[in-house]
């Protein structure tokens, strides 16, 4: 899947360097979250328990709009999408990590969410990261383009969120 000039890609074992948040906690990351660190896409700080659950919900809620039958094609994939990216944000707070990257915010929540679950052994849902990373350019078409999406487009999204979510749920318990 393609997103500008990058690929996120299933990829063997990461290398892993621990990180010390501004709280003095020290949490272990795959190279590819440390250096978004490093450039200020990401922060990491504390695991604020209320937060993910929030977020979770946010993310099911958002999903249950998706599914409305009388949505426009556009409208249903931009709701499935922006389901499983919250669900994505919910991953990335529960380690204590927040996107900060202003021009490729999707980009950075999207593959540190892959990462995070392909550091865990959660095939299923890095899998499922790559097609949502794979939907932004649906989701950009849908929202910027005058053209409609497809309902084939739509389906494909709700499609994906519903094998995303229940994974991303997995990996959060």
């Amino acid at each position: 899947a393609r997103i500008g000039d990058a690929r996120l890609e299933q990829v063997g074992p990461q290398a892993h360097r621990p990180v010390t948040s501004p709280s003095g906690k020290s949490s272990v990351f795959p190279d590819a979250v440390v250096r978004w660190i490093d450039e200020h896409e990401l922060t990491h700080g504390s695991v604020e328990t209320s937060l993910v659950v929030a977020l979770w919900n946010k993310a099911v809620a958002t999903a249950g709009d998706s599914l409305v039958a009388t949505l426009s094609p556009d409208n249903a994939l931009q709701l499935a999408y922006q389901a499983q990216l919250q669900a994505a944000t919910a991953m990335l707070h529960a380690r204590g990590l927040r996107v900060r990257s202003r021009n490729k915010h999707h980009y950075v929540a999207i593959a540190t969410a892959r990462e995070l679950a392909a550091t865990d052994g959660a095939a299923d849902l890095a899998r499922a990261m790559v097609t949502l990373d794979g939907l932004r350019t649906d989701r950009a078409i849908a929202v910027y383009e005058p053209e409609p999406a497809s309902p084939a487009s739509a389906a494909h999204a709700r499609s994906a969120m519903v094998v995303l979510l229940p994974n991303a749920l997995t990996w959060l318990e």
